[in-house]
């Protein structure tokens, strides 16, 4: 056991990257149908600021009161209080090259959300269509951070078995803030 720990503390040190535990106050597990209403809670209390990293998110013109469109109405709700809002979202390139050749990418939910976005003065940046965001990551007052597989979409929200984590932790939220504000200026 001593021989693989030294082992794994060579590797860290000679890998160049800096590796350390992080500390939290509160871990909470928001699964499957939980996710909505605890990041509802989470938007809706909100008092400093809210950023979002999000690989699809779907504003449902035919269906307002969807989970999807009120965590979308959270956002703009919270910006009216004076929170900070900002968003990040995965921009799909026109055509993507497949086995088969060259597939025309139908156009999803995302132009509707940056609408949305737009008309309610939250700055969103599209990521670049050449690489893929698939994050889902959520920071809230620099405390919150929460992390999963959860997109803002339907079947998300209703019908997959989705996974997430709220972690508060001042310290978490700061390194996530950090990675989104590389991506939100443009940063890869």
């Amino acid at each position: 056991m001593k021989r693989i720990i030294g082992i794994i503390i060579i590797i860290l040190l000679f890998s160049g990257k800096i590796v350390y535990p992080l500390t939290a106050d509160n871990i909470e597990i928001a699964n499957d149908r939980d996710y909505f209403g605890k990041i509802h809670w989470l938007l809706s209390e909100s008092k400093k600021s809210i950023y979002l990293l999000m690989f699809s998110a779907h504003y449902y013109d035919r269906y307002l009161d969807s989970p999807t469109n009120i965590l979308l109405r959270d956002l703009a709700n919270a910006k009216k209080r004076g929170v900070d809002v900002k968003v990040v979202l995965e921009q799909e390139p026109e055509e993507r090259e497949g086995i088969f050749g060259k597939k025309k990418i139908q156009p999803d939910h995302q132009g509707a959300v940056k609408a949305f976005l737009d008309r309610n003065n939250i700055p969103c940046v599209m990521d670049n269509p050449l690489v893929t965001l698939h994050a889902k990551v959520i920071i809230v007052d620099g405390l919150y951070t929460v992390i999963g597989s959860t997109n803002w979409s339907y079947s998300a929200m209703e019908k997959n078995k989705e996974t997430a984590v709220i972690i508060e932790s001042p310290e978490t939220a700061d390194c996530y803030q950090k990675y989104f504000d590389r991506l939100f200026t443009g940063g890869e």
